[in-house]
């Protein structure tokens, strides 16, 4: 796993940033957990002194708790002050989440973590919405946020959507 160039999950970024942790028993694997450290993801979209473990999953609640507690120790050597644990609250994981607030309710996304992706996803939307619309002028609007810069612009029905450098 190690020699992904990147991980897909909710945190996309490169390898760097992960630690990937796998365990044998008896020499066949018995689980793998995953870890991520912001201070290493490319894009700053949360505080730096956070650490996430993203995936546990383990043949038993020995193997469970034990890539739990070292990939805990990974994220705390690696700088992180507060940790994120996305796990089911399950008695499994009882052996080190014990220490950790549950979380209740929903969870929603609070930073748009690729604004040009999303923009530009859309698209094949915007221009037919606007060619419905009966729109036909130029104009363009930029958008600047933490996490990427980009102008949509429209002329006539058709609307395009391009990522800003360095803005």
């Amino acid at each position: 796993m190690s020699g992904k160039p990147f991980y897909h999950t909710f945190y996309y970024d490169y390898s760097e940033a992960f630690k990937v942790l796998v365990t044998e028993v008896g020499g066949e694997p018995a689980g793998y957990s995953i870890g991520a450290v912001a201070s290493k993801f490319r894009r700053r979209r949360v505080p730096q002194d956070v650490g996430y473990v993203l995936e546990v999953v383990g043949t038993d609640s020995v193997v469970v708790n034990a890539l739990l507690k070292e990939v805990l120790k990974e994220l705390v050597s690696s700088g992180a002050k507060s940790i994120y644990i996305h796990a089911p609250t399950d008695r499994r994981y009882l052996g080190v989440s014990r220490f950790f607030e549950v979380f209740k309710g929903g969870v929603y996304m609070a930073l748009i973590t690729d604004p040009y992706g999303l923009f530009k996803g859309f698209e094949g939307e915007f221009s037919s919405r606007v060619e419905e619309g009966g729109i036909d002028f130029s104009t363009s609007i930029g958008i600047k946020t933490p996490t990427g810069s980009l102008s949509i612009r429209v002329s006539g029905p058709e609307v395009s959507v391009e990522e800003l450098r360095g803005g």
